[in-house]
């Protein structure tokens, strides 16, 4: 049995003492060695539950694009877009996610071959916005998302024929 200090009065106590017997000071309850190890385990196991397990980018279901007119219709389907990369850079124009649609508007004049719109599956009363672009012999997919009617389109990803 071992001797501490009373943290109220100073007064010598036993660790096995509940209370001091000077003051009435309860003592400090000292946690085991097991319980902070399970404590420690579960907020491990939390973790992935609390921060997510790694990536919330949403990747658009691959379907076949509608044209912007019948003649600028593309001879392939979505799904040879199967390279995502982060940013892109044609002509000297870098384009990353992020930025919205009215600045690449503003900014960029690439030729929009398609483009195809649906509401977004994740967000109710989003809508995603897949455009296809050829510009300088190179052919990209942009994916434009928005959480609700009135708000901007913003960049998700970019997508890239695979070399």
């Amino acid at each position: 049995m071992a001797l501490i200090k009373c943290k109220e009065c100073g007064n010598e106590v036993s660790t096995k003492a509940a209370a001091c017997p000077k003051c009435g000071a309860l003592g400090s309850k000292r946690t085991s060695p097991v319980t902070m190890v399970i404590a420690i385990l579960f907020a491990i196991a939390l973790l992935p539950l609390i921060f997510g397990s790694g990536t919330s980018e949403y990747r658009a279901p691959a379907v076949s694009p509608a044209p912007v007119t019948q003649s600028a219709a593309p001879a392939t389907h979505l799904e040879i877009y199967s390279k995502f990369v982060p940013s892109l850079t044609i002509n000297g124009k870098r384009v990353s996610r992020g930025i919205t649609h009215d600045q690449f508007l503003a900014g960029f004049k690439f030729k929009r071959v398609g483009q195809q719109t649906w509401p977004d599956p994740q967000r109710p009363g989003g809508l995603v916005l897949i455009a296809w672009y050829s510009e300088a012999g190179q052919p990209f997919l942009l994916e434009w998302r928005r959480e609700r009617d009135a708000g901007p389109y913003v960049l998700a990803s970019i997508s890239v024929p695979p070399t």
